[in-house]
């Protein structure tokens, strides 16, 4: 009984650190920086972003 709890347990959490999304190669390209030094006149509009907050536990 403990050995299957113990395997119940591992799988579940290994399920809660995987990833939902794979990220895109071009994602590494990203840069965001705010800080001090953030000048909004010199940046350039590119469209909306839309994001997830996380998974499922996030809304409970």
């Amino acid at each position: 009984m403990k050995r299957l709890l113990l395997g119940l347990f591992v799988v579940l959490l290994t399920g809660c650190t995987m990833p939902s999304h794979l990220t895109h190669a071009q994602s590494q390209d990203v840069h965001i920086r705010i800080d001090a030094q953030f000048d909004p006149e010199r940046c350039e509009y590119k469209g909306e972003v839309t994001g997830s907050e996380g998974h499922w536990y996030n809304y409970i």
